[in-house]
């Protein structure tokens, strides 16, 4: 079981259940110390845990509605899951994503404030789908970290404009590199990378590589503080 953490409105929510026992939300209010504990509808189909998640402005309501959104996927089915904290309310959303080309779990997020989402297979397969449209409008190859086999554990948007946007990739470590080091974990390959749009037509290049020294860990959870849907000042 691996629940899913995520920050919002000063709250850490965490996602997690299984099979056996369901699914379940779990929410911590730091400045009250307190926990709070919440069931998820048995119709909410989200197989074990979600992959990776969002968040979302919903416009089409008459007051701005900001949603949690998971991405789930088994075999060869993918699908999103939205989740408006405040009311309580869960929806399943079947939109047509590319198929899956690797067989670690993708990942998705939004690209700041517009309408597209960055897909990522691998460090250096991505997928530009527009949201507004429903439909897939890049294939995006990043050159320069074919290298990077691991799976990507994160992925952070942490720069938005018409034109450009600034990608950063976390992963686990290569099993090989794992070995030689004796099975300690202390380091997370990273890589920074700027995501170029001109014309409708979407480009990569990578700006810097490399391990970040981290200590000892067992298991790693990392977030952007101040995301572009909130109103929190921008920083890694």
């Amino acid at each position: 079981m691996n629940p899913i953490v995520v920050p919002y409105h000063g709250k850490v929510c965490i996602f997690g259940g299984d099979t056996g026992g369901g699914y379940w939300v779990e929410i911590y209010y730091p400045k009250l110390d307190l926990w709070e504990k919440r069931e998820v509808p048995e119709d909410i189909y989200m197989f074990e845990n979600p992959k990776s998640y969002f968040l979302w402005e919903d416009r089409t309501k008459p007051h701005k509605t900001t949603l949690i959104v998971f991405y789930c996927s088994f075999g060869k089915k993918h699908w999103l899951i939205s989740y408006n904290f405040e009311a309580n309310l869960w929806e399943d959303l079947w939109w047509g994503f590319p198929p899956i080309r690797d067989s670690y779990p993708r990942k998705l997020i939004r690209l700041a404030c517009s309408e597209y989402l960055l897909i990522v297979d691998s460090a250096a397969k991505w997928y530009i789908y527009d949201s507004s449209k429903e439909k897939l409008v890049a294939d995006v190859h990043v050159n320069g970290l074919e290298e990077l086999t691991g799976r990507v554990s994160y992925v952070f948007c942490c720069y938005y404009s018409s034109e450009e946007s600034l990608i950063y990739l976390f992963m686990e470590l290569d099993e090989k590199v794992v070995e030689e080091r004796g099975g300690d974990l202390d380091l997370v390959p990273y890589a920074r990378v700027k995501l170029h749009q001109i014309d409708g037509k979407f480009s990569a290049k990578v700006e810097s590589k490399g391990n970040l020294k981290v200590g000892s860990y067992s298991k790693l959870y990392m977030f952007a503080v101040g995301d572009q849907d909130t109103e929190l000042k921008r920083r890694l």
